[in-house]
Order: structure tokens, then C-alpha cells, then sequence
């Protein structure tokens, strides 16, 4: 059968409410709720009836945690104050502590909430007997106080000149004899005194008697049905003319009860004390895992951030990244009426070293290329991966335009060492296009387009060299443009035609071979030699796609022939 427990809940989110119900049911619970998401509300519930446990969110439209706690502190009344939040911090947490929360859980960690509310209820029960402990202590001082102000009670008298020990009823009834009319002596006293305490209860009297010492004192005495009780004992001596003592006049008290009590709450104290140092150690272990995590986060989202704008391969700054920063040089650039340069890099047949070796070696390659880049360059300059073979460079602050051709003279001449990349050397050129502004275009995208343009220039001009943009480039790009979707749609619409041009032996005059020759059938040029689009097809991959049908074509036409008796040669 489930505990029953009453929980008032501070919260807006009645989903949450839910979530935090569900655990306490599933902890063993049976919880009867209200929940109030307003001061007034909650001191309204507070007066209405009694709580077991206060579930309080941190952060509410009309109310917080540190507002429930105060109504809670208000009403005077003693109960476990817990916060369940998800936004609260390391911080407000601890100084939610501070105030007097027992604890804070974070809502997506909600197992803690049942250990938690068993913790405290148990806290809160023994701070009750705490309170009901020192309640009964203090009535029990009272008691002695008043017992020493009417000092008949448990008063006692000692003749030191004729040995008499006269007691009130109360002694005899402390030390659990019989009121009696008649007198004791000293000796006897002793020997109702705990053997244990019997030389210190002697040694005191001495004191007083011969040094004038106080006399007040605590010792066990051992009653006749063999029972113990502690009493405290004060007197005072009188002493004759001639200072000799004479008479000693004092009171005695039965604290068995409060040295019980003394003990119980000493055991409640270091119980508390106890609790209170492994709350303090779980609550360090526990903000040092949150500091933990939160530095584990931060690495987390710091490579996750470095991951978004770097390449994997080289660590440049990638295609996004350097958008960034030369849109940013762009508005400096504006401001300061500056002048800056976009570099756009192609390797030039770095598809033979990835044919040739693998890829494995084409992207340790890639790393040397960015290495040797970065050599180049001044430390306010940016160099990044665009994509595949293809880098980018943004030189800020420039004055000349000489010192970017310095720049790219000082690659192109990196470029020419020799590679040596897993015991294979290799000699791999680069070409470059430049492009300047404000002359050569005002926006990022201009400016890559522009750069990238001057590039396939440089490449056109026999590779392994730079190229500054020119207008006339922009015409040029946007016919390669042009042709290239032409290509697209010659292979879509079938319009290659394969040629076979005869080899004939001299010295017999016959047919020993063929070569097939490829003819682009333009719909609106007409026939397109391979020397106007051969090159640009080889760029942009679109060889293979032509290879292909090429091959396909000529070994449909042989098997014709042979299908009609010949056996050409190609």
C-alpha cells in the first residue's frame, strides 16, 4: 500500500506538475496535491492545512522559488522546501541553499526527487524531537531554578563538629528511603554514592572544607533496589572565628531526567551534525560534477562550433567560415576605404595523384597543400578549404596591389619543391585567380565568382601560374557556362555522332584498322569538332558520361559488322 503524502506544488506547467506526480508514485507514494503558482495562493494553502513537502519551480511568470520560500519562512512552518527546476544555475542554486531550500533538483533528473523527500522527512522529524528535547529541558531548569529559590526542597544540613547529616523529605525520597525523623552521618551519605564517584565526592568536600572551593558537583548515587540516578549537589561551608569549618548547608537535585535528556539531544546533535556533513559532501560532490559536465559541455559545443565552420580534413576555416570573414573585410574595407584581395587556388592534376595513389594520399596531400599555404601568408590573412582541391585566400589591409602578386609568386614558387608525401615524390602546380577590390567587384559573392573566373583563366594559360580577373574573363565564363549546359543536354537529347576513319596499309592497300572520332551534332551550329569541347568536358567530369556512349556506340556499330561478315580493326 502506498504512503499517502501531501504535496503543495509551486508551478505553471501542470505537464510538469505531472512528471514530478508520476515519480512519486513510482517512489511508493500517494500524493495529495494542490498546486499554486502564486503568493497568494500558496499562503492561502498554507493556512488551510498542514503540508508534508513544498515542490517549488524556480522561474514563474507571477512567482519564484525565493517568493515561495519566504511565504513557507512566513508561516512559521517547518517543512521539507525543495526546488525542481530546469533553468535554475550553479549560482541561484547555492544561494537558494543559502536561504534555506533543502534542496534543488533539475527536471530532467527527476530520480532524485524521491531520495530527496525521504531525506528531509526524516530531517524534519528530528529536528521536531530536537525542539520537543531541549522544550522539556528547559522546563526541567526551570524546575531546578525554582527548587533553589524554596530551599527546603532537597535541602540538607551536615554538623561537621557531631557528625549529624540531617536531610529533608525530598533527599530521602531522591536517595529512595523512607522520610525519617531520625539523623545520618557523613559516612553514610558515602556510601550511597557510586563507587565510581565516591573519592571525587570526598575530595570535593575536602576542597571546600580545608581550600574554600565551590561546592557544586554531579555524581551518581545507587539507590536500594540497586538502581542509579544522577544528582547535582551545591552547599555552602560556615566556618567559626577562628576559620575552622563547622557546618556545611546545601541542596541536592535529581537531573537524572535532564542528563538524559542532555544525552539524547548530544546523540540528536551529532546525528544532525553528521547528516549535515554528508549533505555538504554530497552537495560538493555534486556541484563538482555539475562543474564537470558544464566544462564537458562547453568542450562539446566548442567542437561542435570549431566542426561547423573548419574543414575536417585540413582544420582551415571552410566555405561558410570564410564567407563570413570576407563579408566582415568587405564592410571594414568600405569604411576604411581599403583595399582587399580573394585568391581562388586549383591543384592542377591532383585527380591523376588520386587516380594514381588512392585517396588516402590525395587527402594527406590536401593537409601539406593547406600547410604550405598557411607558411605563405601574413597572420591577419585568411586561407580556407572551398571544396575538394580548390582553396581560397583573403588578404585584408593591402596598400599595393604588387604585394598580392608577391603572394601569389611566393606559392606558386612553395609549390614547385618537391611533394613527398608516404616515400612517393610528387610535383604537383597550382593556378590562381585574383580578384581585387573595390576594382573587380563590391560583394562576396562577386568577388569568388570574379576569382574563380581569373582561376580557369590561369589554367587555360598552361597552369602553374596566376591571373588577375579581367571583364572580358566574365564574358569567357559565362560561355563555358553556357557550353557546359549545352554538353548537359547534347547527352540528354543524343546529339554525339561517332566518325570512323580508316587506316589503310601502304604496301597492300587494305583496310587494317579504324579510329573512332566524336562529332557533336549542334542543333543550331551544326557539326562541333572536339577541339571546342573536349577541354571543358575533361573539367567538369563530363568525359566520362561521353566515353561512355562512345564506347558503347562503337562496340554497337562492330557488332553489326560482324553480324554482316566484316572484321573491322579499331
Amino acid at each position: 500500500m502506498k504512503a499517502p503524502l501531501r504535496v503543495l506544488v509551486v508551478d505553471d506547467s501542470m505537464d510538469d506538475v505531472e512528471l514530478m506526480l508520476r515519480e512519486l508514485r513510482r517512489g511508493g507514494y500517494e500524493p495529495l496535491f494542490e498546486r499554486v503558482e502564486t503568493a497568494a495562493a500558496m499562503k492561502m494553502m498554507l493556512d488551510a492545512q498542514e503540508w508534508d513537502v513544498v515542490l517549488a519551480d524556480h522561474s514563474m511568470p507571477f512567482f519564484s522559488s525565493f517568493g515561495a520560500l519566504t511565504q513557507l519562512q512566513l508561516s512559521g512552518q517547518d517543512m521539507p522546501f525543495i526546488i525542481v527546476s530546469g533553468s535554475i544555475g550553479e549560482e541561484l542554486a547555492v544561494s537558494s541553499m543559502k536561504a534555506g531550500a533543502h534542496d534543488y533538483i533539475m527536471k530532467d533528473n527527476l530520480t532524485r526527487l524521491v531520495p530527496a523527500i525521504e531525506r528531509e522527512l526524516i530531517e524534519v522529524e528530528e529536528r521536531r524531537r530536537r525542539r520537543l528535547a531541549e522544550a522539556a529541558l528547559r522546563k526541567n531548569e526551570a524546575s531546578l531554578a525554582n527548587a533553589q529559590r524554596i530551599a527546603h526542597l532537597g535541602n540538607w544540613e551536615w554538623d561537621i563538629g557531631k557528625n549529624e547529616v540531617r536531610w529533608s523529605d525530598e533527599v530521602y525520597r531522591i536517595f529512595g528511603l523512607v522520610p525519617s525523623a531520625c539523623s545520618t552521618t557523613y559516612e553514610a551519605f558515602l556510601d550511597f554514592v557510586h563507587p565510581a564517584d565516591r573519592e571525587f565526592v570526598r575530595q570535593s568536600v575536602r576542597d571546600a572544607l580545608y581550600e574554600e572551593k565551590p561546592y557544586r558537583i554531579d555524581y551518581r548515587i545507587v539507590l536500594p533496589g540497586g538502581f542509579e540516578r544522577v544528582v547535582q549537589a551545591q552547599a555552602e561551608v560556615v566556618f567559626d572565628d577562628t576559620g575552622r569549618a563547622i557546618q556545611m548547608n546545601g541542596v541536592v537535585q535529581d537531573i537524572t531526567e535532564r542528563k538524559q535528556l542532555e544525552r539524547e539531544l548530544r546523540a540528536l546533535n551529532e546525528s544532525l551534525e553528521q547528516r549535515v556533513a554528508e549533505r555538504t559532501s554530497a552537495l560538493m560532490r555534486v556541484n563538482e560534477e555539475l562543474q564537470c559536465e558544464i566544462e564537458e559541455r562547453k568542450r562539446i559545443e566548442e567542437r561542435i562550433r570549431h566542426m561547423a565552420f573548419h574543414d575536417s580534413l585540413t582544420a582551415l576555416p571552410n566555405r561558410i567560415l570564410f564567407n563570413d570573414r570576407l563579408t566582415i573585410a568587405l564592410a571594414h574595407a568600405q569604411r576604411m576605404d581599403e583595399i582587399l584581395a580573394v585568391l581562388f587556388l586549383d591543384l592542377d592534376r591532383f585527380k591523376a595523384v588520386n587516380d594514381a595513389l588512392g585517396h588516402t594520399m590525395g587527402d594527406q596531400l590536401l593537409r601539406e597543400v593547406a600547410d604550405r599555404l598557411k607558411s605563405c601568408v601574413r597572420e591577419e590573412d585568411t586561407v580556407a578549404r572551398f571544396g575538394g582541391d580548390e582553396f581560397t585566400l583573403l588578404m585584408v589591409g593591402i596598400t599595393q596591389v604588387d604585394h598580392v602578386t608577391n603572394i601569389a609568386c611566393k606559392i606558386l614558387n612553395a609549390f614547385k619543391r618537391t611533394w613527398s608525401i608516404s616515400k612517393h615524390e610528387l610535383y604537383i602546380t597550382a593556378s590562381i585567380g585574383i580578384a581585387i577590390y573595390p576594382n573587380h567587384g563590391d560583394s562576396a559573392e562577386i568577388l569568388l565568382r570574379n576569382a574563380d573566373a581569373a582561376m580557369y583563366c590561369a589554367k587555360e594559360q598552361g597552369k602553374n601560374t596566376y591571373q588577375f580577373y579581367t571583364a572580358a574573363m566574365h564574358a569567357k565564363s559565362f560561355d563555358k557556362m553556357l557550353l557546359e549546359c549545352n554538353l548537359h543536354r547534347a547527352l540528354e537529347r543524343e546529339e554525339f555522332d561517332v566518325y570512323y576513319q580508316p587506316l589503310v596499309s601502304i604496301n597492300t592497300g587494305l583496310v587494317v584498322g579504324m579510329e573512332a572520332l566524336v562529332r557533336w551534332r549542334h542543333p543550331e551550329r551544326g557539326l562541333v569538332l572536339p577541339d571546342e569541347f573536349l577541354a571543358l568536358s575533361e573539367n567538369t567530369r563530363l568525359i566520362v558520361f561521353i566515353d561512355e556512349l562512345v564506347l558503347y556506340t562503337v562496340c554497337k556499330q562492330c557488332k553489326v559488322w560482324q553480324d554482316e561478315g566484316h572484321q573491322p580493326c579499331l
